[in-house]
């Protein structure tokens, strides 16, 4: 399978957004985030991370849990 243009591993979107990859895969298996498999990595696209931590209060999240 091919990767789609756009689309981003849920570490490398982590690390740029202050987030970690755990909580974002939770988003996925909890259908919050929009995101697929290839192989053993997890992607999804730049513009859904965006979307997803923005709907988030991230404030009242301690840095640990983010």
């Amino acid at each position: 399978m091919k990767i789609p243009p756009g689309s981003i591993e849920l570490h490398d979107a982590a690390k740029k957004h202050g987030s970690t990859w755990r909580a974002l895969r939770r988003a996925i298996y909890r259908k919050r985030l929009k995101g697929f498999k290839v192989g053993s990595a997890w992607f999804s696209t730049e513009t859904e991370v965006k979307r997803y931590l923005k709907s988030r209060n991230v404030n009242k999240i301690p840095k640990r849990y983010r």
